[in-house]
């Protein structure tokens, strides 16, 4: 006999960082420079905040190319 829960099946709620990854995964999919740049540092900041580190330096880096490529783009706009 099996029996169903209605709380999401027994599986746990996501937690800050896996809600940030998803949100960052989908803006480098479908997003726009400026989604990927704010969904980047959200994500940096669930890590830190969640205590891991091991991946902030590699990400911090290609999250700041990203930023850095929107800025430039936006300094050099004709207005």
């Amino acid at each position: 006999m099996f029996v169903l829960t209605l709380s999401g099946c027994g599986r746990p709620e996501p937690t800050a960082v896996e809600k940030a990854e998803r949100r960052y995964t989908e803006a480098r999919k479908t997003g726009t420079k400026e989604d990927q740049c704010r969904e980047g540092r959200r994500l940096l900041e669930a890590w830190t905040e969640a205590g891991e580190t091991r991946n902030v330096p590699m990400w911090k880096n290609n999250i700041d190319i990203t930023c850095g490529a929107l800025e430039i783009e936006r300094a050099t706009r004709v207005r």
